[in-house]
């Protein structure tokens, strides 16, 4: 643009479409810089500009800004929902669920979500979440969430609606890639690689091998964050233990004097 009378460059004006409203992400962008210095906000938010994010996903999902930031997770780079807010989202797109819990393989349950006429049904037991990989970290121990009792209940009720909604209607998870207790057990295949934000804002990439699942990977790339926040001693500050020379008794030392004096004087004798 050419300046005007005054040299100065003219202000380009934003102008709103359907595609974007200048005024609903400058609110954004201010209201996630407040958010993020209360420090009220979740643990794995690491910066503002990833809560600015969360709270454009949920704007497009119709969320208010407290809701998007309890409501929404990120794993492995990709915008999930949390079970719970998936039920809730359901039940606003006037859908019905029922489950019905089994004990067979581990444990099976099936869920049959309905609207109208629409009916879906769908089955996940432990048994089939085993061959996926899903339950055990990398060291072969079982995940705390896939343990017999409520966690495994819930595991085995949030995996089986994810089934359901990407499968039949995706439309659920608007902004959305997954249900989060179902994103964070999918395993990394041999060769992939992943990405996940760290404690300081910077992504991490990260190989996959032996379908280790990305929960382990992040968790280790945590620990070594921790790890390396740790003071490390410098060479000053290190103390090399010397050996301490014990002082010879006086009388070896007398009698180490005497002898040194016989053989001074012999050479004298001998030189007269």
């Amino acid at each position: 643009m050419e300046p005007n009378q005054n040299g100065e460059q003219p202000k380009t004006e934003l102008v709103t479409t359907g595609y974007f409203n200048p005024q609903v992400w400058a609110q954004m962008k201010d209201m996630s810089q407040v958010f993020f210095t209360s420090k009220a906000i979740p643990s794995y938010i690491t910066n503002a500009p990833q809560l600015t994010m969360i709270l454009q996903a949920g704007h497009e999902m119709g969320m208010k800004p407290v809701e998007a930031m309890k409501s929404l997770y990120i794993v492995n780079g990709n915008i999930n929902l949390w079970g719970s807010s998936i039920i809730r989202r359901l039940r606003e797109h006037g859908w019905r669920i029922q489950y019905e819990m089994k004990v067979e393989k581990g444990g099976t349950c099936i869920a049959t979500v309905t609207k109208g006429d629409e009916k879906y049904v769908e089955t996940m037991s432990f048994e089939s979440a085993e061959l996926s990989g899903y339950t055990k970290s990398s060291t072969g121990a079982l995940k705390v969430g896939w343990k017999p009792g409520v966690n495994r209940n819930l595991k085995l009720r949030y995996g089986v609606i994810s089934m359901i909604v990407k499968t039949y209607i995706p439309e659920v998870l608007g902004s959305a890639s997954d249900i989060v207790e179902v994103a964070e057990d999918r395993p990394v295949e041999e060769g992939e690689i992943v990405a996940e934000p760290t404690q300081d804002g910077k992504s991490v990439i990260i190989k996959g091998a032996d379908k280790t699942a990305i929960g382990d990977f992040i968790a280790k790339a945590k620990a070594k964050k921790e790890e390396e926040k740790k003071p490390q001693a410098s060479g000053k500050d290190i103390n090399v233990p010397t050996k301490e020379v014990e002082p010879e008794p006086k009388e070896e030392l007398d009698n180490a004097q005497k002898d040194g004096n016989v053989k001074e004087n012999t050479k004298v004798n001998n030189a007269k």
